[in-house]
């Protein structure tokens, strides 16, 4: 799905001011989401594109992939304008940034495409501007073009004016009421977290509303949660169940634990409900607890380990929701889950996803409901070998299908694995003009810790369950120093039919 476009980054390992040049982003492309139109079969993707050679000092911006067709071809990647200073008149900054980051994706019901996006200025560089602000943005073109809202101001701005500063914006999220009737329909939520680590205090989950399809936005509210978060990322998440009410999950964490080289800690699931269009929230209701890493990486590897928990909503049964997250456990990270039939007011046992016997890793779990009570889990997996026999090293992608209905959500079949090939994290392990290609968590060549995204995408509609998902196992067309192709991170799409999955196709709206 991901291909080469040409817009406005910053070269070299040190953004500075009026460097920016127009150069194409054509090397990894990591962290995607997919959204699906609602009644339809019309999708919309978006991920993180590194610029040009410059992946290992963290260049990047968001992407759009637009779809045409059935809904499932890919017609061209984009910048998400306008944070680059390509699309944006001037290099000042605001309102042009170095980098844009955690990329999400709604559509209303009348398909205008949503994201709440956090364009930043690289802390690592010699830019002392504005750490980075919300925005709220969108679409009327599936994603080819896209307008600010708000009147072109911040939703948020970042609550203080240097990139050295520890208090800073992160981690935005979007959601719409595509409920039709409803009188809160095409509502447009986002929430994002503000960390407060300068000033000695804990992070907040934040929440702003848009009720005119994201032209305006409501000023930020805190939402309340039911224990102090911190110091690790809550991973705020939100959805908009069947009935119209809002579904909120974060996480809190417990004192971290060394097991050899694997630091660890306990961490608690919660969820929160709102009827009321994100006025006020129920009290929070613990989910699961369960074991989280706390060091950067997946054991025995430089793979930087992303997202605790992933929530969504049936759309079609009032009160229902799920819940994904990750357990780690003798030595290993296994894909649990959890559901509610009640709102959030009480949630089941959860249940291990992955039917895999071996001790290997199932990691980054993404959960998507869709028509006729359809549940995906989607994760990595890392129980196949690599081409060369490595085990636990290489990468595939993975589903799991359900049913929910009067019996409680029951699996409908095994496990599937959806990736022709499994891909090794190592990639890409080439150069590019004397640089290291890998994308990085820190900027730094040669490269430490090695990103793959914290989440991918994942949709379900009334025919297909689809994953948009990384993979280094396919050359691009750009020629490495030693030769041959390199074989940076892309955004693969798999589709899958509903039938063999045991899901007959969902009925029509």
């Amino acid at each position: 799905v991901s291909s080469p476009f040409v817009a406005g980054g910053y070269p070299g390992a040190e953004p500075a001011p009026g460097t920016c040049i127009a150069a194409p982003y054509d090397s990894n492309f990591s962290e995607a989401v997919l959204a699906v139109r609602p009644g339809t079969e019309q999708l919309a993707g978006a991920s993180k594109a590194y610029f040009n050679k410059w992946s290992t000092f963290k260049a990047y911006h968001n992407a759009a992939f637009v779809f045409g067709g059935r809904g499932d071809q890919p017609l061209g990647t984009n910048i998400i304008g306008d944070f680059d200073c390509a699309t944006s008149p001037t290099q000042a900054m605001p309102p042009s940034w170095t980098n844009a980051t955690d990329p999400n994706l709604a559509w209303d019901l009348r398909g205008r495409l949503h994201q709440v996006a956090l364009p930043f200025n690289a802390y690592w560089g010699s830019v002392d501007q504005p750490n980075g602000d919300i925005y709220g943005i969108y679409s009327d073109d599936g994603g080819r073009t896209w307008r600010r809202g708000n009147g072109g101001a911040a939703i948020q701005s970042g609550p203080d004016a240097s990139t050295q500063s520890l208090n800073y914006l992160d981690k935005p999220w979007v959601a719409v009421n595509q409920v039709p009737g409803h009188p809160f329909a095409d509502h447009v939520y986002g929430v994002w977290v503000q960390f407060n680590d300068d000033a000695g205090l804990p992070p907040e989950i934040r929440m702003a509303v848009s009720r005119d399809r994201g032209v305006t936005w409501s000023a930020p509210t805190t939402v309340p949660t039911a224990a102090p978060l911190g110091p690790s990322n809550p991973w705020p998440h939100i959805a908009v169940g069947a009935d119209g009410a809002l579904q909120l999950s974060y996480v809190s964490y417990g004192t971290s634990t060394a097991e050899g080289d694997v630091k660890t800690s306990p961490a608690t699931i919660w969820s929160a409900r709102s009827t009321d269009d994100g006025h006020t929230w129920s009290a929070g209701t613990r989910v699961a607890t369960t074991t989280v890493l706390r060091s950067c990486c997946l054991p025995g590897t430089r793979v930087h380990d992303g997202v605790v928990e992933f929530l969504d909503t049936s759309r079609d049964l009032p009160g229902h929701a799920y819940i994904t997250f990750e357990r780690f456990s003798g030595g290993q990270l296994d894909v649990m889950l959890s559901a509610t039939r009640d709102g959030g007011a009480t949630w089941s046992a959860p249940v291990r996803v992955s039917d895999d016997a071996t001790a290997t890793d199932q990691f980054q779990p993404q959960v998507a409901a869709g028509p006729g009570g359809a549940v995906a889990i989607a994760f990595y997996d890392k129980r196949w070998a690599c081409a060369d026999g490595r085990s636990n090293t290489c990468i595939a992608t993975v589903v799991q299908p359900y049913k929910d209905g009067p019996a409680g959500l029951v699996a409908t079949r095994g496990n599937v694995r959806v990736s022709s090939r499994t891909w090794d994290p190592e990639q890409p392990a080439q150069h590019r003009d004397g640089i290291g290609q890998l994308p990085c968590e820190a900027p730094e060549d040669p490269c430490g810790e090695i990103f793959i995204g914290d989440y991918f995408g994942l949709a379900v509609t009334r025919n297909r369950v689809q994953v948009l998902s990384s993979s280094t196992a396919y050359p691009s067309g750009v020629r490495a120093d030693e030769g041959g192709p390199i074989f940076y991170q892309q955004q693969v799409l798999a589709t899958l039919p509903r039938g063999p999955l045991g899901l007959p196709p969902g009925r029509k709206r």
